[in-house]
């Protein structure tokens, strides 16, 4: 559904009737693209937020959130479960799975610009922050309680905490 001021809703069917978890906006593809947790084709995509395309996503996975990279160029999802838990995608409609640092139940993603970096939550596993090393999350985890790593997790937490906020401040509930 789309809305030209938060208030006032219209719906469109979706191309499949999938559980449809995530939506993010890539400005510079003018295309919207969403991930789904079941169904044959877990992403689609949609210039308007009308009219939607769907695809194959990289692998049958749960995917539970998504967003943009403006500096790379790159979607990024995060999946709960699975043998490889992220995936990219220059333009939403071809796909490439990634391990993730642990096979924990991913739960949300971000970009922050500002530290160049994918960050992801988890609502399981015992290190539940993972942080990228260039365009993949792969490279490390930090652990909210774990004293070793607090240098990662303050960042982590910071770039997530930001980033949350920013992309929040336009939602609607």
């Amino acid at each position: 559904m789309t809305s030209p001021d938060g208030i006032t809703w219209t719906g469109y069917l979706a191309t499949e009737a999938n559980a449809w978890i995530d939506v993010t906006w890539a400005p510079e593809l003018g295309l919207f693209c969403a991930i789904s947790q079941s169904g044959t084709n877990r992403v689609m995509t949609s210039p308007t937020g009308a009219a939607w395309t769907a695809y194959l996503a990289a692998e049958a996975n749960s995917w539970s959130a998504i967003v943009w990279s403006t500096e790379l160029g790159l979607f990024c999802a995060v999946a709960a479960d699975g043998t490889n838990r992220v995936m990219t995608s220059p333009n939403g409609a071809t796909w490439t799975s990634t391990v993730a640092a642990e096979a924990n139940s991913w739960s949300s993603i971000v970009w922050s610009p500002e530290l160049n970096i994918f960050v992801s939550t988890s609502i399981t596993g015992t290190n539940r922050v993972m942080i990228s090393s260039g365009n993949q999350l792969v490279a490390s985890t930090a652990s909210f309680t774990g004293a070793t790593s607090g240098a990662i997790t303050m960042k982590a937490a910071a770039a997530v905490s930001y980033t949350h906020l920013r992309a929040h401040e336009t939602d609607s509930y």
